[in-house]
């Protein structure tokens, strides 16, 4: 037996409309696309526009640096110049005081002063200072008076202080000749 092999046809069925669901999910899949890639487009011409700026901003900034640096160093050119100006007339105008040396060389070694006064115009000088013995001070006063080169010599303000030491004062004048 041999069989016949029939041919069964179907019939063929319209497929199932897709439901609103998909239908929307599907236009507004679309339209997001649409969206973002508009967003990307104008997003890259403001990225661009900002680029650009900040490049001209940047321009400006160092055109006015540059210009700054110039002014400051011009001035500081200028400066330079006259510090040499000042160092040079410095230089030639050489006024060594005498008045320090004779101090030091003159004072006594159990005295010393704290407070120091000169003026140079009339070429007086005002000392106060301390010791700790009336010795020692009266020596200092004859150091000092037995200085030619001092005149209008005045010893002032003597008192004892707290710790034990004889405060005073002395003032006098150098001869006009003294810084000489």
């Amino acid at each position: 037996m041999v069989e016949k092999k029939e041919k069964i046809q179907l019939i063929p069925r319209t497929p199932a409309p897709p439901s609103l669901i998909a239908n929307l999910a599907f236009y507004f899949s679309i339209l997001f696309l649409i969206f973002t890639i508009i967003l990307g487009v104008f997003l890259n011409f403001k990225i661009k526009k900002l680029d650009n700026e900040l490049i001209q901003k940047q321009q400006k900034l160092s055109a006015l640096q540059s210009s700054e640096i110039l002014k400051k160093k011009n001035e500081l050119l200028n400066l330079n110049s006259e510090m040499r100006y000042f160092f040079k007339i410095l230089d030639q105008k050489n006024y060594p005081s005498k008045v320090f040396d004779f101090i030091s060389k003159n004072t006594h070694k159990n005295v010393y002063f704290n407070s120091f006064s000169w003026d140079a115009k009339d070429n007086s000088v005002s000392l106060s200072g301390a010791t700790k013995s009336l010795k020692d001070l009266s020596e200092q006063i004859l150091i000092f008076q037995s200085q030619n080169c001092i005149s209008n010599f005045l010893v002032s303000d003597i008192k004892g202080s707290k710790e034990g030491e004889i405060v005073f004062s002395i003032s006098f004048k150098f001869n006009k000749n003294f810084n000489q």
